[in-house]
């Protein structure tokens, strides 16, 4: 055993291996070095993530709100429509009645005086129902 510590003392020079130590210590300083770095990254990485899930979590709650928002506007226009088209409906029935009306009142008026007053009142008649159909398209 003596032997062979003497061979290794032979071999490497007591300066030699302090210099190699001190490399590896300095390598090791460099890796710890590197490694906080690391830590302090993930860290900061970690406190970022954080910051955008509360702001995903904020756009998700806007989100909801427009949702529910979106679905009361749906259902008042809905609505609405059912309440325009049932007002539309009653007038186009009145115009049907008033066009019937009108070709009732052309056979009992033969004479001429009280006939252009029955074209008259069929052309304001036409003008209403296109007024009122020109506003529903």
């Amino acid at each position: 055993m003596k032997k062979e510590i003497q061979k290794i003392k032979k071999i490497y020079s007591e300066d030699y291996v302090g210099a190699i130590l001190e490399e590896i210590r300095g390598e090791f300083k460099v890796f710890g070095e590197q490694q906080q770095f690391m830590i302090e990254s993930q860290k900061r990485m970690e406190q970022d993530l954080k910051g955008l899930t509360g702001r995903v979590d904020k756009i998700d709650l806007r989100l909801d709100g427009m949702d529910s928002r979106l679905v009361s506007f749906e259902e008042k226009t809905e609505k609405n429509f059912k309440v325009v088209f049932e007002y539309m409906s009653g007038i186009d029935d009145e115009i049907i009645d008033l066009k019937s009306e009108i070709k009732e009142l052309k056979i009992l008026f033969k004479d001429k005086a009280e006939l252009q007053r029955v074209l008259d009142v069929e052309k304001r008649m036409a003008k209403i129902e296109k007024l009122v159909f020109s506003k529903m398209a």
